[in-house]
């Protein structure tokens, strides 16, 4: 019986996986107590003949899929969940690896304190090599959350308290399945309505200080490359979050949450991310204004958009109210604080 399920997706990730698959395969917690999905989203390079020799080498530990069309990390994932034979589950991206202890410390959390979720820190790396932290501590103090009270939920979910990847967790496979926590398909920024559910639903929470994850700075992301059309894709993503929270009747009680979070995904970070482009879209900001104004055409009254917030955010709320021209847009811009 494994332990632990890791799903891989990947894309043209021959220059990574090898790296990636060594830091699981030596995992203290013992190879043998881990189930490695590894979903090939259409490689066009040598990804596919890599995961082969992989299973080649652990064909009791390795399952792979082949997709035909590329359909992005949230489809990917989706679909690798359907083979998840373990308990618990941790995602990591193919360019991506962990520290040689992340199971074990991970899991033994997750199973002594009962937990829906343990989250460890990740830290970005830029290494070319397998390579592993000299200092693993942060500022970041262990909390054992237990949220069970709407007061409770609604500053876990509203403070983001479980950060805004897949990738730094191991969540309890039940709460997935059971709740239809799934990752919006065939977008970038899948990870939007995903998380929100884990914080709708999620009852024990460890969060682990130390960091465990290596996030390799890879300027072919999804997150860094400038001016690509996808980055779009966070208002459809958005979008697709809110009609799940309508599925799952989580308005009744977090209505306010709810909204403020369309805020901060569909609005202040979307517009922050199309400021980090070379040339944003005017555009752009008129679609993320209307959907805000058109969701939420009372969001002025929200109790979350009246607290103390960052002047880059104050800003950008205030041309909710008031719609900026281009000439301000082009203005707002240059403003170091919004970038």
């Amino acid at each position: 019986m494994f332990k632990i399920s890791i799903i891989i997706p990947c894309y043209n990730a021959s220059q990574y996986i090898d790296r990636c698959l060594t830091s699981i395969v030596k995992q203290t917690i013992g190879v043998n107590s881990l189930q490695i999905i590894c979903v090939d989203d259409a490689s066009t390079d040598n990804t596919w003949h890599c995961l082969q020799q992989w299973e080649q080498r652990y064909p009791n530990n390795i399952i792979l899929v082949h997709l035909d069309e590329n359909s992005r990390q949230g489809t990917a994932r989706n679909i690798a969940i359907q083979y998840v034979e373990a308990s618990w589950i941790t995602f990591i991206d193919a360019d991506d690896w962990i520290e040689i202890d992340f199971c074990e410390i991970m899991h033994s959390f997750a199973t002594g304190l009962e937990c829906d979720i343990v989250r460890c820190n990740m830290k970005r790396d830029s290494s070319k090599s397998l390579t592993y932290f000299q200092n693993r501590e942060t500022d970041i103090p262990n909390q054992y959350l237990i949220i069970d009270s709407i007061d409770k939920r609604k500053n876990f979910m509203v403070n983001h308290m479980l950060g805004h990847t897949a990738c730094d967790k191991l969540v309890r496979t039940s709460l997935l399945t059971d709740n239809q926590i799934l990752f919006a398909d065939h977008l970038a920024y899948e990870e939007i309505p995903w998380h929100s559910l884990l914080h709708a639903y999620a009852s024990k929470v460890f969060i682990l200080g130390s960091s465990l994850y290596h996030y390799y700075t890879n300027p072919n992301s999804t997150t860094s490359v400038q001016n690509a059309d996808y980055h779009v894709d966070i208002l459809t993503s958005s979008l697709f979050a809110w009609q799940t929270w309508k599925d799952h009747d989580l308005f009744l009680n977090y209505k306010n949450e709810l909204e403020y979070n369309l805020i901060f995904y569909g609005y202040l970070f979307f517009l922050k991310t199309i400021f980090s482009s070379s040339n944003p879209s005017y555009s752009f900001y008129l679609m993320a204004r209307e959907i805000i104004l058109d969701h939420i055409p009372d969001y002025s009254l929200n109790p979350y958009i009246l607290r103390p917030m960052s002047q880059a955010d104050q800003l950008l709320i205030n041309f909710l109210d008031q719609r900026m021209d281009s000439m301000q847009f082009e203005q707002l811009f240059y403003m170091p604080e919004t970038q």
